[in-house]
């Protein structure tokens, strides 16, 4: 990247200026020498005026007889801090922002931007052209009085830095001069009211940043940061996830407080950016200054974190004192590493300076109750792992203007320490912002702590509330919960008794005779997959087939007269598991009696 001298480029402009001039000098004297010369009348712009483009003092200078008209306006600046003024004719502009000391931090002329820093005995003044970066430094001091009002104060600032920073001269015509001194004297309120409405620009808050574009690129290139949603942690605190469009610049001009003080004002060195955070309360921020938040009308400022990585996301914790039933907008910023430094050292940083968030996002700090938590049992199945069931009782309680933003709500589970959502659950019914949740969640094994010596497997898991409003979804008061495993394992038949009912087999459908049974596994967590059932008798020992293993009750009818059971005639049943490879046998078993081709009693042996 080229640095460039501000003085060069300032006298190149000037011979510009001046041959525009010297082009223009036929007619210049024509004038002359027909007619009466120009007078400037200069008159108080009207308050109604000044409201309706949103500027607070003001004046008019009017050339006569042309009719030329140039105006002086001023404002507190509600968006950036600080104060700022304008002067504007037909053919360009001049802006001047100032701190909240009338010092001036920025301004600009013909589309181009120029940032100020001081020392005790210099003025440095940096801008780019075409990319490069241009500055100048300045062996004067500023002094200018206070005025009795702010628009004195800031006329008195800009006066005493035009007279020491000469690129800024030539840009005042005779016209803004006038405007200038007239302010000086004091007589600007006295002044009669301008009979007609001059043009005044309307206010917006990019006014006082568009013309640092050039700046700002410089340091940023066209990245931006962007909300990517809200969360909340496991002690509670909640967190806001950052984004970034793209990468940065690869160098940058050294500029600021502490690149002064270190003697590297101007040195090219590698560009390291930060983030940071804002925050400012809704209703003091919509209908006055649009959707514009910055460190300069913001409620809170989370201190910025150099960026490492543009591609990945950065997490900021918000305020713990951010009131319940609050309604905020949060808006993430870039910044350079110099003005990180001078803010982390308590210098004042320009927030014109800093690259917001194109759209700052709101937050809503709703009140939210999880009343009861109950887990009515957790069951184990081969193909699930385990399943706890949950009956949950919550409620929220936005206020009146956020009812009607409330899209959706609800709980969700995830494991503790985990920003993953494992389960969302809608509320829907009931009272509009009060639920009972009835659901099971799923808990795989992989997620226990299990200590096999006592059969106990644990999952810690937080539950939350959710809250669905536009833009994003808002994640509030987690509540741990443990779920615990203990059952020990058993396999044992509880029925047993001999039947007749509808055979449906080979699809026949006729009475036939059958076994009734029923058998309950308890803690097959801790048990080897599948369950067999095996078959002892006269031909020796069989296998009755295979099922999954799970927490249940199993009853049936079997149909025996179809199946191999009736060929063998076994005298015992009995169910067979495995657990870490050893032989699992049910606690019990069924002992049948056969006459001839049927089975005349069955029981539960132990």
């Amino acid at each position: 990247m080229k640095y460039v001298n501000l003085s060069v480029l300032l006298l190149s402009l000037w011979l510009f200026t001046g041959c525009i001039d010297l082009f223009g000098g036929d007619e210049e004297e024509e004038d002359l020498s027909g007619g009466a010369s120009e007078t400037t009348v200069v008159e108080r712009i009207g308050a109604t005026t000044l409201s309706s483009a949103r500027w607070e003092w003001g004046l008019v200078a009017t050339s006569q007889p042309s009719g030329e008209t140039s105006t002086f306006v001023c404002k507190t600046d509600t968006v950036y801090g600080g104060y700022l003024a304008m002067f504007q004719s037909s053919s360009y502009s001049l802006d001047f922002s100032f701190d909240n000391d009338f010092r001036v931090r920025h301004f600009s002329a013909y589309s181009v931007g120029y940032v100020v820093d001081y020392s005790d005995d210099k003025v440095y003044v940096m801008s780019t052209d075409e990319g490069d970066y241009v500055y100048n430094v300045y062996d004067v001091v500023i002094d200018s009085e206070i005025g009795n009002t702010p628009f004195q104060s800031m006329a008195a600032a800009i006066d005493a830095f035009r007279s020491q920073i000469d690129m800024v001269q030539p840009w005042f015509s005779d016209a803004f001069s006038a405007l200038l001194e007239t302010v000086l004297k004091g007589d600007a309120e006295s002044l009669p009211e301008v009979s007609y409405e001059p043009y005044v620009e309307y206010y917006d808050p990019a006014i006082n940043k568009a013309e640092l574009t050039n700046m700002l690129r410089a340091m940023f290139g066209n990245a931006y940061p962007k909300v990517g949603g809200f969360n909340v942690n496991s002690d509670g605190t909640k967190t806001v996830t950052v984004y970034f469009s793209e990468g940065f610049p690869p160098t940058v001009c050294r500029r600021g407080q502490e690149a002064i003080a270190s003697g590297k004002y101007g040195e090219e060195t590698e560009n390291e950016v930060y983030c940071g955070l804002v925050i400012g309360d809704v209703s003091t921020l919509y209908g006055s200054t649009g959707s514009y938040l910055t460190l300069g009308n913001c409620l809170y400022n989370v201190s910025p974190v150099k960026v490492t990585d543009a591609k990945a996301g950065m997490e900021f914790q918000l305020p713990e004192d951010l009131s319940v039933g609050g309604s905020y907008l949060v808006c993430p910023y870039l910044i350079s590493a110099d003005d990180a430094a001078d803010m982390a050292s308590g210098h004042d940083v320009n927030p014109a300076l800093l690259q917001y968030c194109l759209s700052p996002y709101p937050y809503y700090n709703i009140e939210a109750v999880i009343e009861s938590v109950e887990m009515e049992k957790c069951t184990y199945h081969e193909t699930s792992d385990l399943s706890a069931a949950f009956n949950i009782r919550a409620h929220i309680s936005p206020l009146a203007d956020v009812e009607s933003l409330v899209e959706r709500w609800g709980i969700v589970v995830r494991k503790r320490g985990d920003s993953s959502i494992n389960n969302m659950i809608v509320a829907d019914g009931e009272d509009k912002f009060a639920h009972t949740f009835v659901f099971a969640q799923q808990i795989y094994r992989a997620d226990c702590d299990i200590d096999e010596a006592n059969y106990r497997a644990t999952c810690d898991l937080e539950i939350l509330i959710w809250i669905d409003i536009y833009p994003y979804v808002h994640y509030l008061v987690p509540q741990p919960y443990t779920v615990v495993y203990d059952e020990k394992p058993s396999i044992r038949y509880t029925e047993a008794s001999l039947v007749t009912a509808l055979c449906d087999v080979d699809y026949h459908n006729v009475m036939e005779d059958a076994i009734h049974y029923a058998y309950k596994v308890s803690g097959a967590f801790w048990l080897d997959d599948n369950l067999t059932t095996y078959w002892a008798g006269p031909e020796g020992l069989h296998s009755g087939g295979t099922g999954f293993m799970g927490d249940y009750v199993i009853k049936g009818n079997f149909f025996y007269n179809h199946y191999l059971f009736a060929n063998l005639k076994p005298t015992t049943e009995y169910l067979m598991a495995t657990r870490k490879g050893e032989e699992f046998p049910s606690s019990n078993h069924l002992s049948f009696t056969w006459s001839g081709d049927k089975v005349s009693s069955v029981e539960i042996v132990d």
